[in-house]
C-alpha cells in the first residue's frame, strides 16, 4: 500500500513555502568561492552577533531540557516591549508562532484573510491546516484596503493577517486600520518582524484589545536567523493557550540565551540599525537614479524594485551570475518586480554596478536586416554585449549590399553614442578574446569619443553566406566612427571565414560591455583629465 493513501488528503500535493537557498549551495550554483557572493535574498542582517551573545549561546546548559514556560525569556522580552510577561511568548522563531495560531483557530474549512502580496507564511500555514486562503488584494500603493477585506469577512473567518511592515513592499498599516480591523472582533495578527527599522508598533494596543497578537523576530536586527528565535504579545489568555499547545521544550537553551543577551545590549544593537537604515535610504537613492527601475519606499531592511515587463527574469539572472542573489516572487503582481535587502555600503555598490549593466540590456534582440548571415552576426553583438536590439532595415539590396550594411553601422553608432552620452562612470577601456572551434579573435575599446577602427579581420573577398566579407569591415569601420570609440579587432587565428566573423563580433561585444559597465571608484565623473570624452 502507498503511503500517500495514509497522508492527509490534502497534504499529499501541498504547494510549500519557497525558502532561500543557503549560501554555499547560491556559491557553487554561481561557480565562485562562497565569500566573494552577495547574499540579498533573505532579509538577514549582514552583521554577525556580538561576542556577548555568542559567549552566552557558548556557555548554555546543553545537556539540560531549556525552562517550558520561557520565564526568563519573557522577563527580558517584557522589559524591552514595555508590557508584562503575562503578555508575551516565545517560539523558534515567529513562524513558530504562526502555526501555533493556526493550531489553536483553524478547523478545516475555516478560513483566514491575507493581504497579498505578503509574506508567503501565511497562507502556507493556512494549506497545512486544511483552511481557506481568502486573498483582499492590496491597494495599487500595497497599502491594505480595510473596506476589501470586511467584505471578504464570512462565518468561518477566524484571523485577519497584517504585516507592518509588509514584506515585501515596505510600507505600513497605521493605527486606525488596524483599530478598524480590530473591531471585526476576529484575531488580528500584526506581524512586526521588521519594527526595529521604522519604530512603528500596535504593541501598545494588546492591553486594550484581547484579539490582538503583535509577532516579532530576533532575526532581522539582532541578527540570529540560525538560532530561530522570536515572539509573540497578547493577551495573558492568549498566551496560556499558546503554552497549552506548543512543544514543551520549543525554545532552545542557545536561542534562549542569544535572545536574552541581545535585548541586553540593545541599544548597541539599534546603532547597527540605524547604518543599515542609512544604508536603505542610500540604495533608495542609487536605485531611483537609474532609468528602467521604480524602487518602492520601504520601512523595512530591504526595496522592493519595479522593472519594465518582461525584464525582471532576465535581471534576476544577470545578478545571479555575478554572484549577487536577490529575492523573485511567484504572485502575478510582482512578476516584474525583485526585492534587494540591505546589506553593507560594498554589498551595495555591488548591486548598483552590477545592475547598472543589467538594466541597460539582457541581450534580447528582433533582427531583420534581409539578410540572414548580416542577422546572425548582429545578434552576436546584442547577447554577447547584452545589449536589446530591435533592428528593421530595408535597401537598394537589388544592386548590392554595401549601402544597406553601411547604414546600419551608421544608425547602430548613432544610436551607442547617444546610450553613452558623456560616459560618466564608465570604465571607458577593455579588451577582450572570443573563440569559436579553430578560429579565435581580440578586441580593445576606447570610449573616448573620438571614432576610429584599425581592423585585421583576416576574411579576404570570401562570400559569408550571402553577405560579402569586405562588407564587414565596411560595417566595423562605419559603427566605430558615428559610436565616437576607438575599435582595435584583430583574429588571431581560424580557417573557417564564418567562424573568424562570428568571433570577431563576438569579441567586439563582449569588450564593449566591459567598457561600458559601470566603475564605481570613478565616483560618477568622465574617466578623463580632460572632463570630457566627447569628439
Amino acid at each position: 500500500m502507498s503511503v500517500n493513501k495514509l497522508i492527509r488528503s490534502h497534504l499529499v500535493d501541498v504547494t510549500t513555502y519557497d525558502p532561500v537557498d543557503p549560501p554555499e549551495l547560491l556559491a557553487k550554483r554561481a561557480g565562485i568561492p562562497a565569500d566573494q557572493i552577495v547574499k540579498l535574498n533573505g532579509n538577514e542582517n549582514p552583521r554577525e552577533p556580538s561576542q556577548r551573545v555568542k559567549d552566552a549561546v557558548a556557555s548554555a546548559s546543553f545537556n539540560l531540557y531549556p525552562d517550558p514556560l520561557q520565564r526568563g525569556a519573557r522577563a527580558e522580552i517584557a522589559a524591552y516591549t514595555g508590557l508584562d510577561p503575562s503578555n508575551v511568548i516565545a517560539g523558534a522563531g515567529s513562524d513558530e508562532l504562526i502555526d501555533l495560531l493556526f493550531r489553536l483557530f483553524i478547523a478545516p474549512g475555516d478560513n483566514i484573510l491575507d493581504c497579498d502580496p505578503t509574506f508567503a507564511m501565511y497562507s502556507f500555514c493556512a494549506r497545512v491546516a486544511d483552511g481557506e486562503v481568502r486573498l483582499a488584494e492590496r491597494d495599487v500603493a500595497f497599502d491594505i484596503d480595510v473596506n476589501a477585506i470586511k467584505s471578504a469577512i464570512d462565518e468561518r473567518t477566524k484571523i485577519i493577517f497584517i504585516s507592518s511592515p509588509n514584506n515585501p513592499t515596505g510600507n505600513l498599516a497605521s493605527r486606525e486600520q488596524i483599530e478598524q480591523l480590530l473591531a471585526t472582533g476576529l484575531i488580528v495578527v500584526v506581524d512586526e518582524a521588521y519594527f526595529e527599522f521604522c519604530g512603528v508598533t500596535a504593541a501598545a494596543m494588546v492591553p486594550d484589545h484581547e484579539n490582538l497578537v503583535v509577532l516579532r523576530s530576533m532575526s532581522k536586527w539582532a541578527g540570529l536567523a540560525g538560532l530561530r528565535v522570536g515572539y509573540g504579545l497578547m493577551s495573558p489568555e492568549l498566551v496560556q493557550h499558546i503554552i497549552d499547545v506548543k512543544s514543551p521544550y520549543n525554545l532552545s537553551v542557545t536561542s534562549e540565551a542569544a535572545l536574552v543577551a541581545s535585548l541586553q545590549e540593545a541599544p548597541a544593537l539599534m546603532e547597527h540599525v540605524n547604518r543599515i537604515v542609512a544604508e536603505r535610504d542610500r540604495m533608495f537613492g542609487l536605485l531611483s537614479g537609474m532609468p528602467g527601475i521604480t524602487p518602492w519606499p520601504s520601512s523595512g531592511n530591504f526595496i522592493l524594485c519595479q522593472v519594465e515587463p518582461g525584464r525582471a527574469g532576465g535581471i534576476y539572472d544577470g545578478l545571479a551570475q555575478q554572484g549577487i542573489f536577490v529575492r523573485k516572487f511567484g504572485s502575478p503582481r510582482l512578476s516584474e518586480h525583485f526585492r534587494v535587502s540591505i546589506g553593507t555600503s560594498e554589498q551595495t555598490d555591488r548591486v548598483i554596478g552590477a545592475l547598472k549593466e543589467d538594466v541597460d540590456g539582457t541581450g534580447v534582440y528582433e533582427l531583420d536586416s534581409g539578410n540572414a548571415m548580416f542577422d546572425h552576426l548582429l545578434a552576436q553583438l546584442s547577447r554577447h554585449g547584452m545589449m536589446d536590439l530591435t533592428l528593421k532595415a530595408r535597401g537598394d539590396t537589388d544592386v548590392g549590399w554595401h549601402h544597406l550594411v553601411e547604414d546600419v553601422g551608421l544608425v547602430l553608432g548613432r544610436a551607442m553614442r547617444q546610450c553613452v552620452g558623456d560616459g560618466a562612470g564608465i570604465v571607458r577601456m577593455a579588451s577582450a578574446y572570443a573563440p569559436l572551434d579553430e578560429a579565435l579573435a581580440r578586441t580593445v575599446v576606447d570610449f573616448s569619443g573620438r571614432g576610429y577602427a584599425v581592423l585585421e579581420l583576416r576574411l579576404g573577398d570570401s562570400d559569408l553566406g550571402g553577405l560579402p566579407a569586405d562588407l564587414v569591415r565596411h560595417f566595423l569601420e562605419s559603427f566605430a566612427r558615428e559610436g565616437g570609440f576607438n575599435l582595435h579587432l584583430t583574429v588571431l587565428a581560424g580557417a573557417n571565414n564564418h567562424h573568424k566573423a562570428e568571433a570577431a563580433f563576438k569579441s567586439m561585444a563582449r569588450a564593449i560591455r566591459a567598457a561600458l559597465s559601470i566603475d564605481d571608484r570613478q565616483g560618477g565623473r568622465v574617466p578623463s583629465t580632460k572632463g570630457t570624452i566627447s569628439g
